[in-house]
């Protein structure tokens, strides 16, 4: 780093027993002198940042110790020197940034101990050697911005122990290799500016050390794999410009939310490009129409059940008026079955056994009964006794005597032509009724042998396993 000028000095080949020769960064012009031939023990060789031209002395490649060659930011041309092939002990090599054309040789594969190999921003042309896969040491291989073509070499990934391969702004075409996997120390890898196709391989994610991708401005096809979101080391990723479609992954877009890491992908979508695909959109419109019309149809179902109902209750209330006002204009005899509903009684005035189809008397009825005798008791409830009632014909009928004194004459009558109107599969028909002194009262039904639905229930709250468990009390209570 300093400032001389001219030409790097000739005498300099005199330093035969000097070792490292840094002469970077100090404004050297001319050619490179053939006279440091001449330092055969010299190991480490920098004269970069120059103004230096022309072609590299071939007494350069007869230096047999050097291991570091630098000669990056030159105006250096000529081909790619073959001769360096000749410093087998040569493991550093940057001619990056310089006028060199042609080839990079394919006899720089018999540099074995060569780790770092850069010849970026030149005017190299032609496929990356297959021979260089022979370079087991080879860490960092910079070509990128040169005029590089044909595919990336499946046999290259060789290079185990290779960290940094930069293939950048080339014509590289084909398909990324799935042998790209096999680079098992790789951290850098950028194959952006190429023209590579295809879909992004799977076998990418399986370079669990890689830190930085860059596969931008491509041709590359298909979905991302949701495998890169395993790749847990990854810190920098570029995939923009190119053909890519589909959705993002969700564990990827969560990582990298910057939208320039995906832009230029027309049919990619996702989170960080605050875009959703025509498909999404039009699912979501049709789920917004659906809500839309299944809202809309409810609404209009509940109106009308509303305004049906309204005009039932209304219908029904009128049908309950016009029954109030018929039973007020018909006559104490205009049916047989309804008598004797006044408080007077029947024909004579006289308590009477109304039956609404058979035709029986009270005094068959405490035959029956036996003169309601304990041992006709079917149950026993707040409102009185029921016995069984066997008639001479077969007959049998249960008999409900209400408790002495619990209701008047009148009311009972009225309350029981009532009850002889409800009809109901489930509930039983009132067959008939008595209404005389001394405050007996009695309601005429048929016979069920099982009893009712109360003692049923007392029975069921004091017996295990009982048939009226909760889901047959359910279907009685809908049946009701």
């Amino acid at each position: 780093n300093n400032k001389f000028s001219g030409e790097i000095p000739v005498g300099l080949g005199d330093l035969l027993s000097l070792v490292v020769l840094n002469l970077s960064s100090c404004g050297f012009t001319g050619t490179t002198p053939g006279s440091i031939g001449n330092m055969m023990k010299l190991t480490s060789l920098d004269f970069s940042k120059h103004q230096i031209s022309g072609e590299l002395p071939i007494e350069l490649f007869g230096l047999p110790s050097l291991q570091v060659v630098a000669f990056q930011e030159n105006k250096l041309s000529g081909d790619v020197p073959e001769g360096f092939t000749n410093l087998v002990d040569l493991q550093h090599l940057n001619l990056s940034s310089n006028g060199f054309t042609s080839r990079i040789p394919s006899s720089y594969g018999l540099l074995q101990s060569l780790v770092v190999l850069l010849v970026s921003f030149n005017r190299v042309s032609g496929m990356v050697p297959l021979e260089l896969d022979n370079c087991f040491d080879l860490e960092v291989l910079q070509l990128c911005s040169n005029r590089l073509s044909g595919n990336i070499l499946g046999d290259l990934s060789r290079l185990s122990h290779l960290k940094e391969l930069d293939l950048g702004l080339n014509h590289l075409d084909g398909e990324i290799p799935d042998e790209i996997s096999r680079f098992s120390s790789i951290t850098t890898l950028f194959l952006d500016g190429n023209h590579l196709s295809g879909n992004i391989p799977e076998s990418l994610s399986k370079l669990s050390n890689l830190t930085t991708l860059n596969l931008s401005s491509n041709n590359l096809s298909g979905s991302i794999p949701s495998s890169l979101s395993n790749m847990i080391s990854l810190k920098h990723l570029n995939l923009s410009r190119n053909y890519l479609e589909g959705e993002i992954p969700s564990a990827l877009d969560s990582r990298f939310d910057d939208p320039s890491v995906f832009s230029m992908n027309r049919e990619l979508y996702g989170k960080p490009l605050k875009k959703e695909c025509a498909n999404v959109r039009n699912r979501k419109r049709r789920k917004l129409i659906l809500l839309i019309v299944i809202t809309a149809g409810g609404a209009f179902f509940v109106a009308v059940f509303c305004c049906g109902y309204i005009y039932g209750l209304l219908r029904w209330r009128k049908r309950l008026r016009e029954r109030g006002n018929g039973e007020k204009k018909r006559s104490p005899a205009s049916a047989s079955s309804v008598a004797d509903r006044d408080c007077g009684g029947g024909e004579n005035g006289g308590p009477k056994l109304v039956m609404f189809n058979n035709k029986i008397t009270l005094a068959e009825t405490l035959e029956a009964t036996r003169q309601f005798d304990e041992e006709n008791v079917m149950s026993r409830g707040r409102y009185g006794l029921v016995f069984k009632a066997t008639y001479q014909d077969g007959t049998v009928l249960s008999i409900r005597r209400l408790v002495d004194g619990s209701i008047d004459e009148c009311t009972f009558r009225k309350e029981a032509e009532l009850l002889s109107k409800v009809k109901h599969r489930n509930i039983m028909v009132l067959r008939g009724y008595y209404a005389g002194p001394p405050d007996l009262r009695l309601l005429v039904y048929d016979y069920m042998p099982n009893g009712n639905l109360g003692t049923l229930l007392q029975e069921a709250n004091h017996q295990d396993g009982h048939m009226l468990n909760w889901p047959m009390r359910h279907l009685i209570a809908l049946g009701i």
